[in-house]
């Protein structure tokens, strides 16, 4: 399972990507079972993405790095295909600051076994005084209709 997570860093501050056109989102592909025979809906395929952000700490200094992992996890019975976790296939709003897409692109790359993640790890330059540092992620794939997404708030303290 470990060699199936993808980790990823992103280093520095976020910076607006161009780009941000809202166009239609992707459908996940059809789910696969272990032996890669593909499930339809009659077999009762049941897909599900869920999306988290996990952290050691909840709360941050001023001036310390917030350092955050965004997570994708097949939360259904059946192996699916997925996109990478990446800035052609996922948005982030961090504090106002835009990262990644609202409009994905390009193949889905990655089969999640029932329970796998996926994750992309965020370090994000401090910062200069104490308030709410609040993220908002979405990933650009939509199972069964329903794109995962996020809302997050961190504290930052003196």
């Amino acid at each position: 399972m470990k060699n199936r997570i993808l980790f990823i860093v992103f280093l520095g501050m976020l910076l607006s990507s161009p780009g941000m056109a809202v166009l239609a989102q992707q459908d996940a592909e059809a789910p696969v079972v272990p032996g890669g025979n593909v499930v339809d809906a009659d077999q009762g395929a049941d897909p599900a993405l869920e999306i988290s952000i996990e952290t050691k700490n909840k709360t941050f200094k001023v001036g310390e790095k917030v350092v955050f992992d965004l997570v994708v996890t097949n939360a259904g019975k059946y192996a699916l295909k997925t996109f990478t976790i990446d800035d052609k296939t996922t948005f982030c709003s961090i504090n106002g600051q835009n990262w990644g897409t609202k409009a994905p692109s390009g193949d889905p790359v990655v089969i999640l076994m029932p329970g796998e993640s996926i994750r992309k790890k965020f370090k994000i330059s401090g910062m200069a005084v104490p308030g709410d540092l609040k993220v908002d992620c979405s990933y650009g794939m939509k199972v069964k209709g329903i794109q995962p997404g996020i809302h997050k708030v961190f504290q930052v303290i003196r």
